[in-house]
């Protein structure tokens, strides 16, 4: 990915000093109600905010912030800040991107939702969805990956990789190791995918590694309670 962690000793030796609880916290990302006035969990490094409008997402994001400075703030913006934000822009799903594909409107999806999440507190997205639509009648790529073609998910999915991350917003490709070939929903029972070896290097591995390649090519981020920069 884009974002690079400098002095790699001394954070083995924080890693080495905490306990199971304190590891748990850095991989678990809980999901928090904006709109709910009760506590919640904050000692988690990533936590989730979506389906709160901006006010009570904002409001959220700065009680975390408040307690600890160091936390990322994340949501499914898989087509723009609108996916997972109340009033903020929602742009067509990926699909629509490949059917154009233009990497500028790409691009600037990513760019427009970083200016819209980063003032409300967000630092990383659950996007872009680089899924292969291979099976038609997989309930849960579907609309949201560009389609079928390896290519132009390279394309399209790294256009929008770069817009967020050029404009502070970490990315995260999914679904690894590659939905789209299965008739399952992954969320509810185990996913499949009868690709052979040499099939998937030649499509959801060349993704994955192509774009990842290239994330690694780019600044090195100074990490703070505004977000990445």
């Amino acid at each position: 990915m884009k974002f690079t962690l400098n002095n790699y000793e001394d954070l083995k030796t924080r890693v080495g000093n905490m306990s199971v609880e304190s590891l748990l916290k850095t991989v678990c990302c809980p999901d928090m109600i904006p709109a709910s006035n009760k506590e919640c969990y904050t000692e988690c490094v990533g936590h989730y905010l979506a389906s709160g409008t901006k006010e009570d997402n904002k409001r959220l994001a700065d009680k975390i912030y408040s307690e600890f400075s160091e936390r990322l703030i994340t949501a499914d913006f898989e087509n723009g800040a609108g996916a997972g934000i109340k009033g903020a822009t929602r742009f067509p799903e990926m699909m629509a991107f490949g059917e154009v594909d233009d990497t500028n409107l790409a691009y600037k999806m990513g760019e427009i939702c970083a200016a819209e999440a980063r003032p409300l507190g967000y630092t990383w997205t659950l996007a872009p969805c680089v899924d292969l639509a291979i099976n038609k009648l997989n309930p849960i790529v579907n609309l949201r990956c560009q389609g079928d073609d390896v290519e132009k998910a390279i394309r399209i999915g790294g256009a929008y990789m770069r817009g967020l991350q050029d404009n502070g917003i970490i990315a995260t490709l999914k679904h690894f190791p590659g939905d789209g070939v299965g008739f399952y929903d992954q969320h509810l029972t185990v996913g499949e995918n009868t690709l052979t070896k040499n099939e998937w290097d030649n499509t959801y591995g060349k993704i994955y590694q192509t774009l990842i390649n290239d994330g690694k090519h780019g600044r090195k981020a100074k990490w703070n309670r505004a977000g990445i920069r």
